[in-house]
């Protein structure tokens, strides 16, 4: 059986045209005959043809041609596949027979190209850079000001919500529910970005006890 019984190959269009052929086999060795009988640029388009055309294997395909596979794949050229990125409007492009049924499968959820993704991500990692010297300028702020002004900032006033509601609005020493809650500093280490272990939530009684042990202590 010949490449001609096989299929009409229209030249330099990554198109093939199954004819009638009884095995799988035959076909493969039909494309790679069809392969090994051109010549320099013409091998080129016809390894496209056959790559893109089929589903010949690519070491079928070196074979034919006494190429590497290295050498093969980077004679592959992509091509088009009729979608497009939703960010630039650029067309996507395949390199490989498995990118294109990917793009092609109902599977496949990424409206946007490489260029657009990189510009994404330096976007977001600039906006992050930002942030975070934001939160550190914020967080020089809340130390370094007057204790009794943090007291009052939006951020404690928040953190000491949290702490109550974590000892279920009861003093973590005599279990108390009856008395207004204090939350207490253990440390003043992490002072402006506490952690629940820095704190400890206390009705007035116990935290005056607290202040009086630690003014004796001193």
């Amino acid at each position: 059986m010949t490449f001609d019984d096989v299929m009409c190959l229209k030249t330099h269009q990554l198109e093939f045209e199954y004819l009638a052929f009884e095995a799988k086999a035959d076909f493969h060795d039909a494309a790679a005959a069809y392969v090994a009988e051109a010549v320099d640029a013409e091998r080129v388009d016809r390894i496209n043809d056959v790559y893109w055309g089929s589903d010949a294997k690519i070491s079928l395909i070196a074979e034919a041609c006494g190429l590497t596979l290295h050498k093969v794949n980077k004679l592959i050229r992509p091509v088009p596949t009729g979608k497009k990125c939703g960010g630039c409007g650029a067309e996507f492009m395949a390199h490989s027979r498995t990118r294109l049924k990917e793009i092609d499968s109902n599977k496949w959820h990424d409206p946007s190209c490489k260029d657009c993704r990189t510009r994404e991500n330096t976007r977001c990692s600039e906006q992050r850079a930002v942030e975070k010297n934001l939160r550190l300028k914020e967080l020089s702020r809340l130390r370094t000001m007057p204790y009794s002004e943090y007291l009052q900032t939006e951020h404690w006033k928040g953190f000491a919500r949290y702490a109550r509601k974590r000892a279920g609005f009861r003093c973590q020493l005599c279990n108390s529910n009856k008395a207004s809650l204090n939350v207490h500093h253990r440390t003043y280490e992490n002072r402006g970005c506490e952690h629940y272990p820095d704190v400890i939530v206390l009705c007035k009684p116990c935290h005056e006890k607290f202040h009086n042990i630690g003014e004796r202590n001193a």
